[in-house]
C-alpha cells in the first residue's frame, strides 16, 4: 500500500517541485459506471447549457427592468456598487456568454445540486487518472474513459477556440491550487501554452482566461484591455466576467419561485431543490 501513496506523492511533488504530496485516501476498486448511467451523464450537458442559457437571459431582462427586477438582486445585491447594476448592464453579449467548461456536484447521477465553473479538483482527477493507470494489473484497465482530463481538455479547447490555446488562468481564489497548477503541467504536455509557463508567452497573448472568481477577472492588471479584445473576438472567458454563474443563489427558492415556469419539466428534473 506504501507503493501506491510514494506514487501519489512523487507525481504532484515531481513535476511542481513541492512537498504538498497526496493527502486523500485511495479507492481500492474501480468505480464503474453502467452504461445508462454513463449515457446520463453526457445527456445531461445539453440540458445544463438550456439552462444556463435560459438564466442568462432572464438576468439581462431583470437588469434591464423587462422581467422582475428583484430577480437580478438575488444575484448581484451584496456586490460593491463599482460591480453591481451598471457593470453587469453595461457587459456586452460577447463579454456576458455562458461558461465554456464546468462541473457538476450531483448527489446522485442525474441529481444536481450545483455547477461550478470552472470547478475545484481537476488536478486530483488527473492524478487519479495516471495512478490507475500505472497500477491496472492490481486495479483494472479503466473503461468508461479512454484519455485524461487534461487530454480531452486540450483538444476540446482547441477545438473551441478554433486555434492554439494561450492561456492565463489566475489561480488566486482556487481552493486547491497546487492541483490546479498540476493540472495546467499536464496540460502542457498537450502543448497548451500558459503565461507565467512559457518562454515568450506574454499577458497580451493570451486567447483564453481561466479564474476561479468574478472578482479576479474584474480586477486582474489587464482587465480592461482583456474586456475589449473579448468583444474584438480576440480573447474568450472561461467563467465569464459576471457574477452570474459562480453564484449558488441560482438554485435557491426565491430563484426557482420567479423562474421556474421557463424551463422545461426536463431541466427542472435534473436539479436538487
Amino acid at each position: 500500500m506504501s507503493e501506491y501513496y510514494e506514487f501519489m506523492d512523487d507525481q504532484i511533488n515531481t513535476i511542481l517541485n513541492v512537498t504538498v504530496g497526496f493527502d486523500n485516501l485511495l479507492s481500492a476498486e474501480l468505480y464503474t459506471f453502467d452504461p445508462d448511467t454513463l449515457k446520463g451523464f453526457f445527456d445531461r450537458y445539453s440540458l445544463i447549457r438550456e439552462f444556463q442559457e435560459t438564466t442568462l437571459s432572464l438576468f439581462n431582462a431583470s437588469l434591464d427592468n423587462e422581467f422582475d427586477p428583484e430577480l437580478a438582486s438575488l444575484i448581484i445585491n451584496k456586490l460593491p456598487g463599482h460591480q453591481g447594476w451598471e457593470y453587469h448592464k453595461n457587459l456586452t453579449s460577447r463579454q456576458h456568454q455562458i461558461p465554456v467548461f464546468f462541473r457538476t456536484d450531483e448527489v446522485t447521477p442525474g441529481k444536481i445540486a450545483e455547477i461550478q465553473c470552472p470547478g475545484s479538483a481537476w488536478g486530483l482527477y488527473e492524478q487519479l487518472y495516471h495512478f490507475y493507470s500505472e497500477y491496472s494489473s492490481d486495479f483494472g484497465a479503466k473503461t468508461s474513459f479512454p484519455q485524461s482530463l487534461s487530454q480531452n481538455f486540450s483538444s476540446d479547447l482547441r477545438q473551441y477556440l478554433k486555434k492554439d490555446p494561450v492561456i492565463h488562468h489566475l489561480l488566486d481564489n482556487a481552493s486547491i491550487p497546487h492541483g490546479m497548477r498540476f493540472f495546467i503541467q499536464k496540460t502542457r504536455e498537450h502543448h497548451l501554452k500558459y503565461y507565467s509557463y512559457d518562454k515568450g508567452i506574454t499577458p497580451y497573448d493570451c486567447n483564453f482566461v481561466r479564474a476561479h472568481d468574478f472578482v479576479s477577472l474584474f480586477m486582474e492588471n489587464f482587465a480592461k484591455q482583456r474586456l475589449s479584445e473579448c468583444d474584438d473576438k480576440l480573447l474568450h472567458y472561461d467563467l465569464p466576467p459576471s457574477t452570474l454563474f459562480e453564484e449558488k443563489i441560482s438554485l435557491t427558492f426565491p430563484f426557482w419561485e420567479k423562474t421556474e415556469r421557463y424551463y422545461s419539466d426536463e431541466i427542472r428534473g435534473i436539479f436538487l431543490r
